[in-house]
C-alpha cells in the first residue's frame, strides 16, 4: 500500500517519521492555504492508496482529557462566508454553494473510510483559531462540532476530490477558549498523537 503521511509541521509526527524513514511524509505548513497547495502539488506529482493527516487540535469539549486521540470521520470550513452582525453566514446559507453537492454532505466533508481504532469526532476547521468565549460559544452551537483544527478540512476536500481514502488522527492539545497557552499540553498531545502512529504504522506494515 502506497501511503501518504500528512502533517502542518514535523514536530507533530517527528518520532514517527524518525521511526519509519520509508513511509512518504508531506510537512504542509500550517493553515488551509498551504495545506492546499501542498498536498495539490504532490499528488499532481505522485500517486498514494491511502493519505493520513495526523496532528494537533482544540476540543470544544472540556471533558475530553488533553493528550486524547480521535479520528475525525466529518469536518467542515467553518468560516468562509460572511458577518451578519452578530450572525455569521457560510457559504451554503449564502447560496454560493450547494450544501448537498459533492463533496458535501449538508455543508459536510463525511469520510466513509474509517479505521475503527479510535472513537469518532468531529471537527471545525478554521483560518482563525478561536479565542473569544462569545464567538466559541456561537461557532459550538451552530455546528456542534467537538474539535478544532486549521487543516483537517482542506486534506478532507482535496482527497473527495480527488477519489483518495484518507484517515485524519487528532490529538487534543488544548481546550478551544480564550488563549491560554499555559493550560495548554501540546508535549503530551505529541506523544500521543506519536504512541497511535506507531503502533498504527507497525499494523499495516504486518498485513
Amino acid at each position: 500500500m502506497n501511503v501518504l503521511l500528512v502533517a502542518a509541521t514535523t514536530l507533530e509526527v517527528e518520532k514517527t517519521v524518525t521511526l519509519f524513514p520509508k513511509i512518504k511524509t508531506l510537512i504542509t505548513g500550517v493553515g488551509v492555504p498551504e495545506t492546499l497547495y501542498a498536498l495539490s502539488k504532490e499528488l499532481y506529482q505522485n500517486n498514494y492508496d491511502l493519505i493520513i493527516n495526523a496532528g494537533i487540535a482544540g476540543t470544544f469539549d472540556k471533558n475530553i482529557p488533553l493528550g486524547s486521540v480521535l479520528e475525525i470521520n466529518k469536518d467542515r470550513f467553518a468560516d468562509i462566508g460572511a458577518q451578519n452582525g452578530e450572525d455569521f453566514l457560510d457559504i451554503f446559507e449564502l447560496n454560493l454553494a450547494n450544501a448537498n453537492q459533492f463533496p458535501y454532505e449538508n455543508g459536510w466533508l463525511v469520510n466513509e473510510y474509517i479505521s475503527g481504532l479510535l472513537p469518532l469526532s468531529s471537527a471545525l476547521t478554521v483560518n482563525k483559531a478561536h479565542g473569544n468565549a462569545k464567538e466559541i460559544e456561537y461557532i459550538h452551537q451552530k455546528y456542534k462540532a467537538t474539535l478544532e483544527s486549521m487543516e483537517g478540512a482542506a486534506i478532507s476536500f482535496v482527497c473527495k476530490m480527488e477519489g483518495i481514502n484518507y484517515l485524519q488522527f487528532r490529538s487534543i492539545s488544548n481546550v478551544v477558549e480564550k488563549r491560554n497557552r499555559g493550560a495548554w499540553n501540546i508535549p503530551l498531545a505529541v506523544a500521543n498523537l506519536n504512541d497511535f502512529l506507531v503502533e498504527y504504522f507497525k499494523s499495516i506494515q504486518a498485513k
